[in-house]
């Protein structure tokens, strides 16, 4: 994988790590936070981002107090939200110092690395929709596009405004759905450029069955339910020529990836882009998949705000200690 190995080869030649990995925890009654909060010092470094975001650094020296916040995480699962590219570069860093050192203590930087954890119930927490637009090799007009898909999905149009006014109703509803319905209930938009008509689609009633022998916390993902349903059975695109095609793009923006397929459309004859609108996978649902030792599909979260990437430098210097609670 390039992406990984570019950025061992960046540790290995700085001796750094330049951005944390997010990761997320439960705590209800929001211990940890009440006790850094009373606990911080002063300010030592703030910014605002180009969305408008403050990211400030306060310290916290109370040992006392950073041993009780061990002490809480110490049983506790943590389950990363953003950074598994992170992640798996720090594993491979740690071998090739194995390689060069031979047996690392426990205590060797080598064996750590940065974390930013929230707690899964923190009201600032946003999960954002990361939008589908797919790229159908050849004409497909919406007659056909229905035909294909309504063997798993309900379909309703939404008319009457300009395609913004359509596609915010849309997602609105959705939302309204997203909230109202049980679990296994999903709602996508479909947007036809080509067209300029938009659709609510719901799942029929056991249509995740065609899911096959997955398991069910991952039959409960709209991201899988598209991708598998709609994409891979109905439009007849498996992953293989996604991949080697680049037939899909990921858009938090419903605006930037109705742009691009409006114009994609008017470009291109000898492709139809569609877009699938979609919600946001609930924070719950990325618990269960973690808890059952599987992996979220790609693209399936966008939590936000994003942590800057250069505003906390870790360095792993050779021989230096780390504090730990064993």
């Amino acid at each position: 994988d390039s992406v990984i190995s570019d950025r061992l080869k960046l540790t290995q030649y700085c001796r750094a790590q330049f951005s944390q990995i997010f990761s997320l925890y439960s705590d209800p009654d929001n211990t940890v936070m009440n006790s850094l909060e009373t606990n911080q010092g002063e300010v030592i470094a703030s910014v605002t981002d180009a969305d408008g975001c403050r990211h400030t650094l306060r310290p916290v020296h109370d040992t006392g107090v950073i041993g009780e916040v061990q002490q809480f995480f110490k049983d506790r699962s943590l389950y990363i939200a953003d950074g598994h590219h992170r992640y798996t570069t720090a594993l491979a860093y740690r071998e090739s110092i194995r390689a060069e050192k031979g047996k690392l203590a426990k205590d060797d930087p080598a064996n750590h690395i940065m974390m930013y954890i929230c707690p899964m119930e923190d009201p600032g927490l946003s999960v954002l929709s990361t939008h589908r637009l797919v790229d159908y090799p050849g004409r497909l007009l919406v007659a056909d596009l229905l035909s294909r898909i309504e063997p798993f999905v309900d379909v309703e149009e939404v008319k009457g405004g300009t395609r913004e006014v359509i596609v915010a109703e849309v997602l609105s509803r959705m939302d309204e759905l997203e909230q109202s319905n049980s679990p296994g209930a999903s709602t996508f938009g479909v947007y036809h450029a080509g067209e300029d008509r938009c659709f609510l689609v719901t799942l029929k009633n056991n249509a995740a069955e065609q899911l096959g022998s997955k398991p069910g916390e991952l039959k409960e993902l709209d991201v899988v339910i598209l991708s598998e349903l709609l994409i891979e059975k109905a439009l007849e695109l498996d992953h293989d020529r996604i991949e080697q095609e680049n037939l899909v793009r990921y858009y938090p923006d419903p605006d930037e990836a109705m742009d691009v397929a409006v114009k994609e459309e008017a470009l291109d004859e000898k492709m139809t882009p569609i877009l699938f609108l979609m919600n946001p996978t609930r924070v719950k649902q990325v618990q269960a998949v973690a808890d059952q030792n599987l992996i979220m599909p790609h693209k399936s979260t966008y939590f936000y705000p994003k942590i800057m990437t250069g505003l906390l430098f870790n360095q792993l210097v050779e021989g230096e200690k780390i504090a730990r609670l064993d």
